[in-house]
C-alpha cells in the first residue's frame, strides 16, 4: 500500500532544496536521532508482557488516571479538556507520536538530543503525506475526559454510539477524497486469514460470510468485491444506529461496519490454534490530534500528534488479555540524514536551536553553556 522513498542528505543547503524541489510542504514530518525498529509512541513501543503484567486491559487508563489523581487540583480547565496533551507534554507515556508542520524542526531532532550532539552517526526525518491523515482533535478531546474507563480509540468506537457515528463521519469524508480500494483489500485479506484460525463453533457471523464467500473467489474480478456480498450485515447497521445511507457511500459503509466488526470479534475469538497465525492491525488512514492548548513546546515546535491506534485482546479467555494490537506507523518518505553535528551548528546560525525549540530555562540555560564549552 506504501510505496516509501528513501534519500540522502549531507548539508542543510540540500535538506531545504529537497524539500522545496520534491514539494514535501505538504507533509507532517518527525525527525529521530538514531534508528529504532518502528516509528512508534512511547506506549506501544513497550513490549506485551510489560504493558499486559498485571492481565489487565486498562494498562493506559491506570497510567493517565494516576497521573491526573496526582495533579488534577493544580491545573485549570484548559489542561483538563487537553489532558492527553498535557499529559504527553509531561512527559508521561502516551500513545501519541509527535510530528511538527516544520521541516526544520524535524531537521532539529534528527540531528541532536536535548543534552548532547550525536557526532558521527545518523539522523532520519520521516514524512507522512497529510491526504493519508484525518484531524479527529474534537473527537478526542469529547471522548477521553480524564479521568476516562477508556483511552483507546477502537475500543470507545466499538461500546459507543455516539463514537461510532462520529466515526464514520469521519471516514466518509476521508474517502470521498481518497482511493479506499487499498484500504478494503487489506481489511478483507486479514479477515480472510482471520477466519482460517479460529474454531467453528465460535465463527462470528461475518467471517462466515467471508468463508461463503471464498468458495466463489474465482468469479470475483478484485478482492475488494467481496463487499458487495454483504447488503444484508449493511441494513442491519444501518437501522441500528439509525443513520442514512444512499448509493453514493455504499462502499465506505461496506468498508466502515467491517472493519467494526473485525475490532469488535477479535476481542472475543477462541483461537484452536493460536500459534499458527498473526493477527494484524488493518490498514487505516492516521489520526491527527492538534491540541488547541497551546503550550510553549507545541507553538515553538509546530507540534501536531499521531494518535497511534492500537487493540487489545484475549487469545483464550476473554478476561485475561494477552496480545495488542498496534497501528503501524510506515512514512511515505525517509530522509537519511548525515553530518548531524555540521547540519546542527548550520541551523543554529538560522535561528533553529535548544533555546528556540524549548523555551525554558533549563534549556536556555544548556544552549549557553554548549556554546561556551
Amino acid at each position: 500500500m506504501c510505496n516509501s522513498v528513501t534519500i540522502e542528505i549531507n548539508t542543510l543547503n540540500e535538506y531545504i532544496s529537497l524539500i522545496k524541489e520534491k514539494k514535501l510542504s505538504e507533509y507532517y514530518f518527525r525527525g529521530e536521532n538514531k534508528k529504532y525498529p518502528t516509528i512508534s509512541s512511547s506506549l506501544l513501543r513497550r513490549d506485551t508482557s510489560s504493558l499486559l503484567k498485571d492481565e489487565k486491559f486498562s494498562f493506559y487508563e491506570d497510567i493517565v488516571n494516576h497521573y491526573y489523581s496526582e495533579i488534577a487540583s493544580n491545573i485549570g480547565e484548559i489542561e483538563r479538556n487537553n489532558f492527553l496533551a498535557f499529559s504527553q507534554h509531561h512527559g508521561l507515556t502516551t500513545n501519541l507520536i509527535d510530528f511538527t508542520t516544520s521541516p526544520l524542526i524535524a531537521l532539529y531532532f534528527a540531528c541532536a538530543n536535548k543534552n548532547d550532539v550525536l557526532d558521527k552517526n545518523t539522523g532520519f526525518v520521516y514524512l507522512i503525506n497529510k491526504e493519508k491523515t484525518i484531524d479527529i482533535s474534537k473527537m478526542i478531546n469529547e471522548v477521553f475526559i480524564s479521568p476516562a474507563n477508556s483511552y483507546s480509540l477502537i475500543q470507545t468506537i466499538i461500546k459507543n454510539n455516539n463514537s461510532f457515528k462520529a466515526f464514520v463521519s469521519y471516514l466518509n469524508h476521508f474517502f470521498w477524497e481518497n482511493s479506499i480500494l487499498p484500504y478494503n483489500q487489506n481489511l478483507t485479506e486479514l479477515s480472510l486469514r482471520l477466519s482460517t484460525m479460529i474454531n467453528d463453533e465460535s465463527l462470528p457471523s461475518f467471517l462466515k460470510e467471508y468463508i461463503k464467500i471464498t468458495d466463489r473467489i474465482s468469479d470475483i474480478s478484485e478482492i475488494s468485491d467481496i463487499f458487495d456480498y454483504l447488503p444484508e450485515l449493511i441494513s442491519e447497521y444501518v437501522s441500528n444506529f439509525d443513520m442514512k445511507i444512499d448509493a453514493t457511500t455504499l462502499q465506505v459503509w461496506r468498508y466502515i461496519i467491517m472493519l467494526y466488526e473485525y475490532f469488535n470479534n477479535v476481542s472475543y475469538l477462541a483461537f484452536s490454534k493460536p500459534t499458527e497465525g498473526i493477527i494484524e492491525f488493518p490498514q487505516m488512514p492516521y489520526f491527527i490530534y492538534k491540541t488547541p492548548y497551546k503550550f510553549d513546546r507545541i507553538r515553538n515546535q509546530d507540534g501536531i500528534f499521531i494518535y497511534q491506534l492500537y487493540h487489545t485482546f484475549a487469545t483464550r479467555y476473554e478476561d485475561v488479555p494477552e496480545e495488542i494490537l498496534r497501528q503501524e506507523i510506515i512514512p511515505d518518505v525517509t530522509i537519511v540524514i548525515n553530518n548531524q553535528k555540521q547540519i546542527l551548528e548550520e541551523l543554529d546560525f538560522i535561528g533553529i536551536n535548544l533555546k528556540s525549540i524549548y523555551g525554558d530555562f533549563d534549556n536556555i540555560a544548556s544552549y549557553v553553556n554548549n556554546k561556551f564549552f
